[in-house]
């Protein structure tokens, strides 16, 4: 699958996860980590392939980010999904902007980068 495809089937699962019971928090919010943590994959294969200078600090910010949605999945499972719920709010928010940086790092042109992220 593509890129801009894999990202739109992201956005959607993180558009479907806000509306699920509280029961069904928890799985889904490891389903959507493991998305993530593909995604944050391969940008890491694509900025090491193309050089990219600043790609340590890409990957602590990928660490961080996953180390957030791995602490909440035992929060969500327990019941508490009130700060959950607004965390999901907000990751559609910070991974557009992680992915449009990826894309300005590595354009359309680049070998490393078969696809356009967004446009």
């Amino acid at each position: 699958m593509k890129t801009r495809k894999r990202h739109a089937a992201l956005f959607d699962a993180l558009a479907r996860l806000k509306y699920v019971p509280d029961t069904q928090m928890a799985k889904g919010l490891l389903d959507l980590t493991e998305a993530i943590e593909f995604e944050f994959r391969l940008a890491d294969e694509r900025m090491e392939a193309a050089g990219y200078p600043e790609l340590h600090a890409q990957r602590e910010w990928h660490a961080r980010m996953l180390g957030a949605l791995h602490r909440a999945v035992p929060s969500a499972t327990s019941g508490n999904v009130r700060d959950i719920r607004h965390m999901v709010a907000m990751l559609p928010y910070w991974l557009y902007d992680h992915f449009s940086t990826i894309e300005t790092v590595l354009p359309v042109n680049h070998p490393a980068c078969p696809a356009r992220v967004w446009h």
